[in-house]
């Protein structure tokens, strides 16, 4: 039996040299346990070709929406925030999507607030990325307001996100970079990222 087939929970660190630049990947239960990636991925997926129909009006696929407007989101509002409410309702391990169903509201900032207050130590606010994060951004010019997507890529001076009320897909795939001091071309600046312990 290799060592891969005897060990249940995995964990990876696996520093990859490609292009100059250093990529990190952390695999988390890669036999057996709770495949985060895996699930993330695949939920990505299911929603890749769903669109939007109007502004923020609603979606091309009625089951999406019936669940969005489930989980609190209502036809003419932003829903960033609700698409990666979305995903981690189906991603999470039920104790710790008890708590965070609670903490995700549709504004971004107002998100971010609710899982500085939580004290249930399944989360933490960080300037570092995981897969699976909710990134978020406040803008520029109404620092009340802002945006959110799910972290799927991680490298060292850039990250990838799906990200709802983006473009006019559900899923759109951005790559985006670590602009703490300045706003991007959406006026918008990076927070941080929910991380889920």
């Amino acid at each position: 039996m290799s060592f891969f087939q005897k060990n249940k929970e995995i964990f990876i660190a696996a520093g990859i040299i490609a292009g100059g630049a250093l990529t990190y990947l952390f695999v988390k239960g890669v036999s057996g346990g709770n495949n985060w990636i895996k699930k993330l991925k695949e939920q990505l997926a299911l929603t890749a070709n769903i669109s939007e129909i109007g502004s923020n009006a609603g979606f091309s696929d009625a089951n999406f929406q019936k669940e969005l407007v489930a989980l609190g989101w209502q036809s003419g509002w932003s829903w960033c925030v609700m698409y990666s409410k979305y995903v981690w309702s189906k991603i999470l391990p039920k104790k710790k999507w008890d708590v965070a169903k609670n903490l995700i509201v549709v504004n971004s900032q107002n998100t971010w607030t609710n899982f500085d207050k939580d004290k249930s130590g399944y989360f933490k606010l960080s300037k570092t990325p995981k897969i699976g994060s909710i990134a978020i951004w406040k803008s520029s010019q109404n620092p009340a307001n802002g945006h959110a997507g799910i972290v799927y890529e991680v490298h060292n001076d850039y990250f990838m996100t799906q990200e709802g009320n983006y473009g006019t897909g559900v899923g759109e795939q951005v790559k985006r970079t670590y602009n703490w001091d300045s706003a991007n071309k959406e006026g918008l600046v990076l927070r941080g990222f929910i991380n889920v312990v």
